[in-house]
């Protein structure tokens, strides 16, 4: 939590319109940090502290599991939520291994308020040991 009592939020999506609608939202209930590309959001956890990883799966250079993995090793405590229009095509096994590296998924499309409840649920949920 900062100064605003505002818990921060990082969100990457290369995808600008959708990127600029959900930080607008989430920029309500959250200090919001929006980044394009994974490795500018890994540069900003270098030096700052934030509660929540809102990331899209599928990116160039590097996707959004890779992100999240990359991502704890420097904040451990850093919860992950991670977007994707193809979660579903993945086989039973492939979708086993994803859940097991994120605190909860959404299915694009998803409208900002879900996400947003999506988002104060995981900060309200105690992460497992």
């Amino acid at each position: 939590m900062t100064s605003t009592g505002k818990p921060g939020l990082v969100l990457v999506d290369d995808e600008p319109a959708i990127a600029e609608l959900f930080a607008a939202w989430l920029a309500r209930s959250f200090r919001v940090a929006r980044f394009s590309r994974p490795q500018e959001a890994l540069d900003y956890l270098q030096r700052r502290e934030a509660a929540i990883l809102v990331t899209d799966l599928a990116m160039p250079g590097m996707n959004g599991l890779e992100l999240i993995h990359r991502a704890r090793r420097l904040r451990p405590e850093l919860r992950a939520l991670l977007l994707s229009g193809m979660v579903f095509t993945l086989d039973q096994e492939q979708t086993a291994r994803t859940l097991e590296q994120v605190d909860m998924v959404l299915c694009k499309p998803v409208h900002p308020r879900q996400l947003e409840e999506c988002c104060r649920r995981l900060l309200a949920t105690p992460e497992e040991p």
